[in-house]
């Protein structure tokens, strides 16, 4: 991606697909259930995930998880479409590198895991590195418990949003709660998704009843 390929770009040409089904790129699982896996991200796929973002070409985009994951994937995603600016780190994330990062280029989103809000907390430079830059703020991949959400909005503005949601490298966004209304939520279902509590025997659930989580796009 980042190799000078001299002028070849001017004489490239998009590859004309059959159909919107058609696998645009493959991704690995993160391994939760087992070893990870090869998953294949149609085009449809990347379309609705290109949809449930917006934002404008002034954003600076921050983001440590890699391309193998679907976060990854989103965040790249984004900031082609509105031509936003992206950081990039060669290296992981660390809160100290992460402060410095924000604070240095004005970053107006990132996106994090609930660990690193917490290494972030518990970062003495958070005293010294300033975060009201930030407007936008992505939490996925695990739960976000509120005294570390509660301790960490201590740090931005007043203005700044954060969205938790919960997704999978199969399906992308499953839920979001866009405007960061309910503390300790993940939200209500995405867009172009579909999702149901089934019990053992595959039965749907009911409101506050204990059950598996199935969820499918309208599209493969």
């Amino acid at each position: 991606m980042f190799v000078d390929r001299g002028n070849q770009e001017l004489f490239y040409k998009p590859s004309q697909i059959s159909s919107g089904n058609q696998t645009a790129v493959i991704l690995c699982s993160s391994g939760s259930t087992g070893p990870p896996k090869a998953v294949t991200i149609s085009h449809n796929v990347m379309k609705t995930i290109g949809s449930n973002f917006s934002g404008t070409c002034e954003e600076v985009s921050l983001s440590f998880t890699s391309l193998f994951w679907i976060s990854g994937l989103n965040n790249m995603i984004s900031t082609a479409m509105t031509g936003a600016t992206r950081l990039v780190s060669c290296e992981p994330f660390n809160a100290e590198l992460c402060l410095e990062l924000i604070d240095k280029y004005k970053a107006t989103k990132a996106t994090f895991l609930p660990m690193h809000l917490a290494a972030i907390n518990a970062s003495p430079a958070r005293f010294t590195k300033s975060m009201k830059s930030l407007n936008i703020i992505f939490s996925s991949g695990a739960p976000l418990p509120c005294e570390t959400l509660n301790n960490f909005k201590e740090i931005l503005s007043p203005n700044c949003r954060i969205i938790q949601g919960f997704a999978c490298t199969e399906k992308g966004a499953i839920t979001m709660d866009l405007y960061g209304k309910a503390d300790g939520s993940c939200g209500t279902v995405a867009p172009n998704v579909e999702v149901k509590i089934i019990d053992n025997n595959g039965h749907s659930l009911g409101p506050n009843e204990n059950g598996e989580i199935v969820a499918r796009n309208f599209h493969p």
